[in-house]
């Protein structure tokens, strides 16, 4: 007898089209695969050529402060005003073209890091209030900004914990943070750009603020304007004056020795201390930009950095 057959019957062709189903399948994962492995690898590409542009702007701004550096470093006057190359010299005013790029010594605001134009990229300290040894009276005499409230809260945590940077203000209560970086007429930089936290707090006559200089109490208004229409030379305004030793500024305003002794130790006509602000951007691409502070110190035995930011 022949054998007899149980159970449904299988077909070659049955088996030919689940494995054609099983093929597909795979070849769709795969090709799914290749696809998220292509464009990773173009993401990766494109993030790795925006990395090495940002990286060539970084150097070019930091070209710029290693220039900026060499602008103080050649100023050998024993007094600095607002005519000296590193304050108004053609190297600080136009763009510098370096490699694919260029880098420009531009004022930035303290707080937003937003391009102030027609600001200097250096500045030196001590034409600014030290934020931490400057009395209640010219603090408060500075900037509306600063209420009497508010100079006492600035007073109380300074005598806790000195302030690292003038931007620790927006942490102290009451105080509108918005103030730091709000341009006006008289202050583009906006209040941040009265203050420091360095050098040992004396003003320089040659380069402050008519505000800063209104805020130490002890001059006028009309001897803080005849300060600032010597400084700008009217009769010659291409060639801005500054006064080379403290006793011509004394002369200057006819002051007696019992009106020049309140002035003692908070007047300098030389600074040692100066910000460096520099903008590194590449030619090819306006949109890569890297943005640079430095702050450092002159002295007899050259620059010494005291502290280096990216802003951007």
């Amino acid at each position: 007898m022949k054998p007899t057959c149980s159970g449904p019957l299988r077909t070659h062709g049955n088996n030919t089209g689940h494995a054609l189903v099983a093929a597909l399948i795979v070849i769709i994962v795969l090709a799914a695969m290749m696809g998220a492995i292509t464009v990773g690898l173009l993401t990766e590409g494109r993030y790795a050529v925006y990395e090495q542009r940002r990286l060539t702007a970084y150097y070019i701004a930091r070209s710029g402060l290693e220039a900026a550096t060499a602008l103080l470093l050649a100023d050998a006057a024993a007094y600095d005003g607002l005519a000296d190359s590193w304050s108004a010299g053609k190297k600080v005013r136009d763009p510098v073209t370096l490699g694919d790029g260029s880098y420009s010594l531009i004022g930035l605001g303290h707080v937003t890091g937003r391009v102030l134009s027609g600001l200097p990229g250096i500045v030196d300290e001590e034409r600014k209030l030290n934020l931490n040894t400057a009395g209640a009276e010219a603090l408060q005499a500075l900037h509306p900004a600063l209420t009497k409230d508010i100079v006492k809260a600035i007073i109380a945590r300074r005598e806790k914990l000195p302030f690292a940077d003038v931007s620790e203000l927006a942490a102290i209560e009451g105080l509108d943070a918005r103030a730091l970086g709000a341009a006006s007429e008289d202050t583009p930089g906006g209040l941040a750009s009265l203050l420091t936290v360095y050098g040992e707090g004396a003003i320089n006559v040659n380069t402050a603020s008519p505000r800063v200089l209104a805020c130490l109490g002890v001059l006028e208004k009309k001897q803080v304007q005849a300060i600032v229409d010597f400084r700008n030379n009217k009769q010659n305004p291409d060639k801005p004056q500054a006064f080379k030793i403290l006793a011509e500024f004394y002369e200057f305003l006819n002051l007696s020795e019992a009106e020049v002794d309140p002035l003692r130790g908070k007047l300098v006509v030389s600074s040692s201390q100066f910000s460096i602000t520099s903008v590194g951007r590449l030619s090819e691409d306006n949109t890569v930009v890297r943005k640079l502070r430095q702050v450092v110190r002159r002295d007899d035995e050259g620059i010494v950095i005291l502290r280096t930011e990216q802003l951007q």
